[in-house]
């Protein structure tokens, strides 16, 4: 607050004073402030329809773009890979409850093979009429579980390959 008053008080000077040069300067250096993170809010609207709200930074003004989903959104590095996650594993609006938690978490677990996203995972469940509930420590000892099922797996380092797999290689007529 360089000039000791709020964002807010700010805007409303300027509409007051719309000609006063300090004001006008000031809003433009505002507008060249880059957020420099992304950010997730979800939540529901008042006829009790989830909605999520993705504000993503971007490299060019207005440097950041909005997007809302009914499903999923991922942001950071980590979504290059959760997101094709999600999809291979047809996520959508419709997937009950417990698929959900752990597609979700399985995403979370695959993103973290980015050096940016850390191992702490904390996954919460938000209901229109009640306080939401957090994964316990069972829960997450379930999911790991889960993972080591269903999850991928590690990578072969050796495939045990004979001749008889390829065949000479004929065009059509």
């Amino acid at each position: 607050m360089t000039m000791g008053m709020s964002y807010a008080a700010l805007r409303e000077w300027a509409t007051a004073s719309p000609g006063l040069q300090q004001v006008q300067e000031t809003l433009q250096e505002i507008k060249k402030v880059r957020a420099e993170c992304s950010l997730i809010i979800a939540g529901f609207t008042k006829t009790k329809v989830p909605i999520i709200c993705k504000i993503q930074q971007t490299s060019a003004p207005p440097w950041h773009e909005t997007t809302f989903s009914d499903t999923f959104v991922a942001i950071g590095e980590g979504a290059k890979i959760a997101t094709p996650s999600l999809y291979r594993r047809d996520y959508d609006a419709d997937v009950p409850l417990e698929n959900a938690i752990y597609q979700l978490f399985e995403a979370k677990v695959l993103a973290e093979t980015m050096g940016s996203v850390g191992d702490a995972t904390s996954l919460d469940v938000f209901y229109p009429n009640r306080k939401p509930k957090s994964l316990s420590d069972r829960g997450h000892e379930y999911l790991n579980e889960l993972l080591l099922k269903y999850g991928p797996k590690p990578r072969i380092k050796k495939v045990d390959w004979e001749p008889r797999y390829l065949c000479k290689f004929e065009l059509e007529d």
